[in-house]
């Protein structure tokens, strides 16, 4: 498997994952996109193409010396070599992976700048010093082949640890479970029309392995930790990326393809990453759907097909080099290891997603922070998505058109011009696409278990949900104290009984902002009145009724409902009252817990412990339930 990434590295034809986010405000506030490098960042790798190299451009000597000195890594054949201006140009050069001798790429050309391959005899007595190999790789026509074995070997090895880890927790998997996880893969196609490395850095290979018995996820970890640990490089950019693969799973065949004409990263350090990005990555996916029933049990699957994509994104401050020094032995770093990791800050723009053709979500923004971590534990996070659209008419067309291909009958009909008739009604609601901004947070203080956090859901045109909270949950040490030992399970009894003995409360506020939901729910529920069938006695009360008169007597009757409920409980009369004029009225609904001092779970499990108190509950929860009318309305 060592060979796997040495290649990888190499040619890097794999330039990070799918999503990716920029540069975050702190957890604590909203966060903003600001001023950002991602375009700078994407001209820089664009710009790499063009760029002049300041070292001598190698000949064939060095072409095939830098070869034979890569042994230990894979093999390489060079088909012919071209003499061209300053230096000279390898052709057809295949290169076979050492550890899995049926994978390798060719590569129809490849050039070298500043190669120094007599350096790697430096590091061949091992230890932890690397040598400069190479000032620029240049490798064009690029073609894996053979793929479909190492990701079968990998999958495998991936579905083992899954089903160990559920096993686990939750007890063995019976067969058909079991079964549900396994993927054939088939074809696995990877190319790319040219990548370009600057400042190749090799390390000595590790001798360190997990042990025979370790556990397969740490046998995953440990490779994945050992390649990536063998090398360092100063950028590179990989153009016109194509990937093309078909699997099976629980029966149903899937084939994939993705593209990606610019992805690219710098200061590349053994696992670390001082930022990356890409652009318009599109991918398509076709499968198929289960349409068997107990009435057609021999109904074929429906195809259904899934596009999307992103516009671009960009990553900073990834840092995994200290904990993959670690990982390449099979251990897990001691928990005196506290500035251990970082998983970056990330942005992503345009993200979207069609099904069966119909547009389906879309995001304008995203932003994560995942860089502030105690040991293995996140210390902070933050997300925020702008401008996220679910397109409900969209997906309803898509299920129709399903539904017509499973069952053109006439009652099916019918439940097509329902379908339909529930589609006019959200579109004259204006809810056939639904537009969110999301905003979340979270923090704890590994020194004292202090935790706060909360989110923002506003829904445009329809709601505002503000919550926050803070606390005290254990102490990093505490948690700590509670990890297993090699080889032995997680205590989860004793991390749930911890949690609920540090668990405290200091505050906590839930609001809830109308801004014209509640307008639209009840037009919602008298215009699908008119869908039900004339008999239903329910949907008669409401086709009789106009959104404004249901709206005022919906009101009216939690009040009437209030008073009953005050004679076991006298304060339900302000608390349902309150949700009443925020029904009646609009405006804001404000739940808020402040009590004098913290609470654990124990004092509310004392405080509520006969049920006959209520009354000494809400007290120590200091809680109280407000509405707050509209401005226009409060003024009149």
């Amino acid at each position: 498997m060592r060979a796997i990434l040495a290649i990888l590295l190499l040619l890097a034809l794999g330039a990070g994952g799918y999503w990716a986010y920029r540069h975050f405000a702190e957890p604590t506030a909203s966060l903003s996109s600001g001023a950002d490098p991602m375009d700078a960042e994407l001209a820089f790798f664009e710009a790499m193409k063009d760029a002049v190299v300041d070292s001598p451009m190698a000949g064939e000597e060095e072409l095939r010396a830098f070869a034979a000195a890569l042994t230990d890594y894979a093999a390489i054949e060079i088909g012919s070599v071209e003499a061209e201006e300053g230096g000279a140009v390898a052709r057809d050069v295949v290169v076979t992976l050492r550890d899995f001798d049926e994978a390798g790429m060719r590569i129809d050309e490849f050039r070298l700048w500043g190669a120094d391959p007599a350096a790697l005899a430096a590091i061949s007595g091992g230890g932890e010093e690397g040598v400069r190999l190479a000032e620029r790789i240049d490798a064009r026509g690029i073609e894996w082949f053979g793929l479909d074995g190492l990701v079968k070997q990998s999958m495998q090895a991936g579905e083992d640890a899954l089903i160990a880890s559920a096993a686990s927790f939750a007890g063995e998997l019976d067969a058909a479970d079991a079964a549900a996880l396994e993927m054939e893969i088939g074809r696995y196609d990877v190319g790319a029309g040219r990548t370009i490395i600057d400042g190749l850095t090799l390390f000595p290979l590790s001798s360190d392995r997990p042990a025979e018995d370790a556990a397969p996820f740490m046998k995953i970890m440990a490779e994945i930790a050992r390649v990536s640990r063998m090398a360092s490089v100063d950028a590179v950019a990989v153009y016109d990326m194509k990937t093309v693969f078909d699997f099976e799973q629980a029966g149903q065949e899937s084939a994939m393809a993705l593209t990606m004409p610019l992805s690219g990263y710098r200061g590349y350090a053994r696992g670390d990453i001082e930022s990356m990005a890409a652009r318009d990555m599109v991918y398509s996916m076709d499968g198929e759907i289960p349409a068997a029933t107990p009435e057609a049990p021999d109904a074929p699957p429906v195809p259904m097909t899934m596009a999307g994509g992103f516009d671009s994104y960009a990553v900073s401050g990834l840092r995994l080099a200290t904990l993959y020094a670690y990982l390449e032995k099979g251990q897990l770093p001691p928990t005196s290891e506290h500035d251990l990791m970082s998983l970056g800050r990330w942005r992503v723009l345009g993200e979207r997603i069609e099904i069966g053709g119909e547009p389906f979500y879309s995001v304008k923004e995203t932003n994560m922070d995942l860089s502030k971590f105690h040991w293995l534990v996140p210390t902070e996070i933050a997300f925020a998505s702008d401008d996220i659209v679910y397109h409900i008419g969209g997906f309803m067309d898509y299920v129709a058109d399903i539904a017509a291909a499973q069952d053109p009958s006439a009652a099916d009909q019918e439940t097509m011009e329902d379908m339909e008739a529930a589609l006019a009604i959200l579109e004259k609601h204006g809810l056939s696409d639904v537009v969110l901004d999301f905003d979340m947070r979270a923090a704890w203080d590994p020194g004292t278990g202090g935790v706060k956090g909360g989110f923002d859901l506003d829904a445009a045109d329809f709601a505002l949900v503000e919550e926050s909270a803070e606390g005290a949950l254990a102490d990093f040490e505490s948690f700590a104290a509670l990890a297993p030992a090699e080889g032995e399970a997680m205590d989860w009894p004793a991390l749930a009984a911890l949690v609920s003995e540090t668990f405290v409360i200091d505050h906590a506020a839930l609001s809830l902002e109308d801004k014209g939901g509640i307008a639209k729910s009840f037009g919602l529920a008298v215009d699908f009145a008119q869908l039900a069938p004339e008999g239903d006695p329910g949907a008669a009360m409401l086709r009789n009724s106009t959104p404004e008169d249901l709206r005022q007597s919906t009101a009216g009757m939690m009040r009437i409902a209030a008073s009953q409920a005050a004679q076991g409980f006298p304060p339900a009369v302000a608390y349902i009252g309150a949700v009443a004029d925020f029904i009646q009225h609009g405006g804001a609904l404000r739940a808020e817990i402040a009590p004098s001092g913290p609470v654990s779970l124990g004092d509310i499990e004392a405080a509520g412990a006969s049920g006959q108190d209520p009354q000494g509950l809400i007290d120590l929860l200091g809680f109280t339930l407000v509405h707050e009318r509209p401005a226009e309305a409060a003024g009149n």
